[in-house]
């Protein structure tokens, strides 16, 4: 439920969203991670999601976020490999959707902004039976309605465990929570998903629509798979969105929803609030920060 974007360690480097870095070497940072952890030192930013006919903000993605003392901010695919080794996947995760619900609390309601927020699940998490009812009791706390949480699975989570992916996606649907297939086209992208999967969004990986302007193979696979997840009832999300002209093809292929530095920047839990408060408007639309 932290973005694989997504963080191992080195000196921190400018905050590009759900840009990969290089995994930070492992020994010595476990203490101070498993310290950080404890004391809920990771932090959550959010990229807002935008629909494209609209242009207002209809979602924000959780991204976890690790600000070191002395390495800077560390994105998830700098210690999550740390996390993972070591059992520590299951309190991160908890850590994440306590700050997520607690956070949207801020901002989601009738007289607020219903703004969902999204959060990532990884594959130890599909092997944890409790899950979904700690999601239901997270809710329960912050008096949120389902439709204030959704939740990402990777395509190499599903590709590792279709049956116990379909599972987890069943006892998660049940409860009222939006599933979507995060980084498609990534490597391993299959239809059978669209086909045997109920999920709710399709989430099309930077690398997939990055062609589009300059291939016209690439657009033509890319266009044809927003079809084909609209004709399945599927929403599409294209990540990794850097500028208009990339933004202004996916509307004109009847792409829904976009994210990335054309529209915004990873923000926190106040400045989100700040944005909700403007409501939809052109004030909506963010661009890029330079």
């Amino acid at each position: 439920m932290c973005h694989d974007d997504r963080a191992e360690v080195r000196p921190s480097l400018p905050d590009n969203g759900k840009e990969r870095r290089a995994p930070v070497a492992g020994i010595q940072l476990l203490g101070q991670l498993r310290r950080a952890i404890d004391e809920r030192e990771l932090i959550l930013v959010y990229q807002p999601k935008i629909n494209l006919l609209s242009d207002c903000m209809v979602g924000v993605e959780a991204l976890v976020r690790w600000p070191h003392p002395e390495l800077g901010l560390l994105t998830p695919n700098q210690f999550l490999p740390l996390v993972r080794q070591h059992g520590l996947m299951g309190v991160v995760t908890d850590l994440v959707l306590k700050t997520a619900v607690s956070d949207a609390a801020g901002w989601y309601g009738p007289d607020k902004c219903d703004i969902p927020v999204a959060i990532n699940l990884f594959a130890p998490a599909l092997d944890d039976l409790t899950l979904p009812d700690r999601i239901s009791s997270a809710l329960e706390e912050a008096e949120l309605p389902p439709a204030a949480l959704s939740f990402e699975l990777t395509e190499h989570l599903l590709l590792a465990n279709i049956r116990r992916a379909r599972t987890v996606i069943d006892q998660l649907r049940a409860r009222g929570l939006r599933i979507a297939i995060d980084d498609f086209g990534s490597g391993y992208a299959t239809m059978s998903y669209l086909r045997d999967l109920p999920i709710d969004e399709l989430k099309l990986d930077r690398q997939f629509i990055a062609p589009i302007l300059r291939s016209e193979r690439s657009a033509a696979i890319v266009r044809s798979v927003i079809d084909l997840a609209h004709a399945l009832g599927i929403a599409c999300v294209a990540e990794g969105v850097e500028d208009k002209a990339t933004a202004d093809r996916l509307r004109e292929y009847g792409c829904d929803i976009a994210q990335g530095h054309y529209f915004s920047r990873p923000m926190s839990a106040d400045a989100l609030r700040v944005r909700c408060q403007e409501g939809c408007s052109t004030s909506a639309v963010f661009g890029i920060v330079t």
